[in-house]
């Protein structure tokens, strides 16, 4: 009698055991029915590149066909513990039978690549059958475009480490819940993606600061703004910290000396304001910062307590005063905003930093070099009309040359406005004089870089004239970023030239190729040479290059991965498979 007890006890057990997994493979078969299964991009592969040996997915099946094995599915203990599908493609939504997966452990389901209109990616709502996923430590749901709508149940799922995904709405301050994340990961879509969810999502959630056990924290979201929360100084674990295209975000948080278990500190592209804080040198384990693409200036703190640091700050709003004690730390430090130039009692003058004798500057006048001086920051205006420009080097910081805005005097002819609007063919042009004396007509002269310039078109003037006039012109080769300027001609053959304006080509895109890549890759839609930016899935800088004239970069150097590509503000997405 006792066998027969047993034996009915293990025969339960077994069913159950069997029960769960059938349960479990059901599950997987309305997932792959809803999110276009045929035809991801892969639903078996083996091999000894990808570690084990994976099956094919066997769909609708039967009843006790084991799922375990099946393309991107492990199992353990007899159950559905990791769902990983990350670049396999799908589209369509995820069903409702999720929720059945009660032992799943990870879920990985990023999509190819960033958002656009052909790239399929799974949308609608989340089901509220997540929040069963109560065993869930690891969630890759990136570059999808779920709905608003029930989102938030991820951010019940408290057992979460490894959270990662494109925020397109609010978030809410119930991730301040997710108490044992190690790495979290927010993304959001680019300018050059398609427009989904709100523009502006306000600024990151404070209660991120509850999430002490985090070690990386990557944020690259252009539908954040406003300041990045000092809480931030409140996740004493963190390795690495990255936050990028965050717009308006203010002055660095000073309370990022807290953590001193930093090694990596990226913040780019947020229009950071003031100075980068002395008090970072409590950061001692810090190997690399980055503060490309803000607004900071003044001095920059060499931080003596850290030893083989690399800073990157180009594209700031600093001068010689921040370089020339030391450019050792500087890994990059080019391409500074522009000078502005001052004019008083007949000359002009700019304002570098720096020591001034150690300062060579080279004035333009109409574009033509007239004078180059050392120790000098001022020129005399022999010929008081036209525009000049100035370039200042430095003996001290030869990496960085600073470059002035353009000035510029009082033309014969009174030009009001000079505009130019982007058109699907080409730019269109508008300028309006109130007055004009002698004026035979107009040059339209266009550049790819705002310094080298070429005639392209001509306009004639009205001669004599003490009314409102109104002229056009049309550039049907423009460049994806164009500038013009005007040279204005009198008929005793004098000349003057406007001020210089820029105009950006609307849907302008690029691509690159292969993809994946080996050691080579070529960036097409280019009219010019361009500056490249490579970042790894941290969104750390892995290389910054400027392409060749055929728009080729190297990639030799990058083991194999997925990068994103950014080229000005549109960004791609890179396998590298060699």
């Amino acid at each position: 009698m006792k066998h027969c007890v047993l034996l009915m006890l293990l025969l339960g057990a077994f069913n159950s055991f069997g029960q769960d997994l059938e349960n479990d493979r059901l599950a997987l078969v309305a997932l792959f029915n809803a999110t276009g299964g045929p035809l991801w991009f892969s639903q078996q592969h083996s091999g000894p590149k990808y570690g084990d040996e994976y099956g094919a997915w066997i769909v609708p099946g039967n009843p006790g066909d084991n799922p375990c094995g099946w393309y991107g599915i492990t199992c353990t203990g007899g159950r559905v513990t990791d769902i990983r599908l990350t670049n396999n493609k799908l589209r369509g939504v995820i069903p409702a039978e999720i929720g059945n997966l009660s032992a799943l452990k990870t879920l990985e389901l990023a999509a190819m690549r960033a958002l656009s209109s052909s790239d399929p990616a799974l949308t609608g709502a989340l089901p509220l059958t997540f929040a069963n996923l109560s065993n869930l430590e690891s969630l890759d749901l990136q570059d999808n475009a779920f709905e608003k709508a029930n989102f938030n149940v991820i951010f019940t799922l408290t057992r979460l480490k490894h959270l990662s995904f494109s925020a397109f709405w609010p978030v809410p301050a119930t991730i301040g819940n997710l108490s044992d994340l190690e790495d979290l990961t927010i993304r959001g879509a680019t300018t050059s993606e398609s427009v989904f969810g709100d523009s502006d999502i306000g600024s990151i959630p404070a209660e991120i600061g509850n999430l002490t056990k985090l070690r990386n924290l990557l944020i690259t979201n252009t539908r954040f703004s406003g300041p990045i929360p000092d809480q931030i100084g409140n996740l004493i674990n963190l390795q690495d910290l990255s936050i990028s295209h965050v717009n308006e975000a203010g002055p660095i948080p000073a309370t990022i000396r807290n953590l001193i278990n930093l090694r990596v500190l990226a913040l780019a592209e947020n229009g950071h304001t003031g100075t980068i804080p002395a008090s970072f040198n409590a950061l001692t384990k810090i190997r690399w910062m980055v503060f490309v693409s803000n607004r900071l200036s003044g001095t920059i703190p060499r931080l003596p307590g850290i030893k083989s640091l690399s800073v990157s700050v180009s594209g700031n709003n600093y001068d010689f005063d921040a370089f020339e004690p030391d450019v050792r730390p500087f890994a990059n430090y080019s391409s500074q905003r522009r000078l502005p130039i001052v004019k008083s009692q007949g000359k002009l003058s700019v304002n570098a930093g720096g020591t001034i004798v150690n300062n060579t500057y080279k004035w333009y006048h109409n574009g033509a070099v007239v004078e180059t001086k050392t120790g000098d920051n001022t020129l005399t205006l022999a010929e008081p009309d036209g525009y000049y420009q100035v370039e200042v080097t430095n003996s001290q910081a030869p990496g960085l040359t600073l470059f002035s805005d353009t000035y510029q005097n009082a033309l014969p002819v009174n030009l009001i406005t000079f505009t130019a609007q982007p058109r699907p063919d080409r730019n269109s042009l508008t300028w309006i004089t109130t007055s004009e004396t002698n004026n035979k007509g107009f040059e339209i002269e266009r550049s790819a870089d705002a310094r080298t310039f070429t005639t392209i078109g001509f306009v004639d003037g009205n001669g004599d004239a003490n009314e409102s006039k109104t002229y056009h012109y049309s550039d049907s080769h423009p460049f994806d970023i164009t500038y013009y300027r005007l040279k204005q001609l009198d008929y005793d053959g004098k000349f003057e030239h406007s001020k210089i304006i820029m105009v950006k080509q609307e849907g302008s895109t690029i691509s690159i190729y292969p993809n994946p890549a080996q050691n080579q890759l070529t960036v097409s839609g280019l009219r010019d040479r361009k500056h490249v930016f490579i970042y790894n899935q941290k969104g750390a800088i892995v290389s910054e290059q400027v392409t060749d004239v055929k728009g080729n970069l190297d990639t030799g150097g990058l083991p194999n991965g997925i990068y994103n590509v950014r080229i000005d503000n549109q960004t791609k997405k890179l396998l590298i498979q060699k």
